[in-house]
Formats: C-alpha cells, structure tokens, sequence
C-alpha cells in the first residue's frame, strides 16, 4: 500500500507521531522509522494515541485558563473582565485577519507560477484505509504502508 505525503491522514499520522515522541521523552522522529514502510496497525494506533494526548492536553489547557479567568472575575468583577476580554478579542481578531490576508497574498502568488493540471488514478482516502485496517485486523496480517 503506498501513500502520498500531502494527505491529510498521512500528516495527521507524521504530527501524531511527533506528539508521542514528545509524550514519551523519545528523540524527534524516533519512535517509528518510516524510510522502509510502516505497517497499517502502527499507522492507525500512532494517529489514535496521538489524538488522545492531544486532546488531554487541550483539556489541561482549558483547564488551566478557566482558572485564571475565574480568580480575575472574582478579583475585578465581571464588567471589567468583560471589557478586557473584548479588547483582546478584538485585538487577536484583527491580528489573525491581518495574518490570514498575507498568506492568502502569498499563496495566489505561488499558484500563478504553478498553473500545470495532471490528472491521476484515485488515490486511496482516509475511509479505505480503515477499511484496509478492518480487513487487516480481522486476518491478524497488518500491510505495509510506504510513502513517497
């Protein structure tokens, strides 16, 4: 089975799998070598292990801002808070909107150099792969997976 790098899952595998690397105190890149292929059953619980420390971390972060939005309400009161609140919002929705607006410049201004259409055979998508996990799974013989 052979994957192109650009899919999303693909990359969603590569950003899982530097989190767990991170996780588990391993060196960057460390806990799968990809050069010579990956099998389907290490792809697919890679991109769930990967999913679970990221959310527990997003929900220690949250955590961690719903307490220190609630000392400064109880400190202030919940007009002033209010008002800061707004003010940064505002400030961060500009800040984004003045982000987004370059990268969109910088985008149409590499499309315009690259203008070439080919047209490929269908490539395998994120459903056929667990499709081909639930087969592997079931015959206990997990697949290669190998990147170009």
């Amino acid at each position: 089975m052979e994957l192109k790098r650009d899919r999303w899952f693909v990359r969603w595998f590569h950003y899982s799998s530097l989190i767990c690397d991170e996780f588990f105190h391993e060196g960057r890149g460390s806990r799968h070598r990809i050069k010579d292929g990956i099998s389907l059953c290490i792809f697919t619980s890679t991109i769930f292990l990967g999913t679970v420390i990221a959310f527990l971390h997003a929900v220690l972060y949250l955590t961690t801002i719903a307490v220190l939005t609630a000392f400064p309400i109880y400190l202030f009161g919940a007009t002033h808070y209010l008002i800061a609140v707004a003010i940064l919002a505002i400030v961060c929705f500009l800040g984004a909107k003045i982000i987004l607006h370059l990268e969109k410049k910088k985008k149409l201004a590499a499309k315009a150099k690259e203008i070439v259409v080919v047209k490929q055979k269908r490539e395998s998508g994120f459903v056929d792969l667990l499709w081909q996990y639930a087969k592997a799974t079931k015959e206990k013989v997990c697949p290669i997976i190998y990147f170009d």
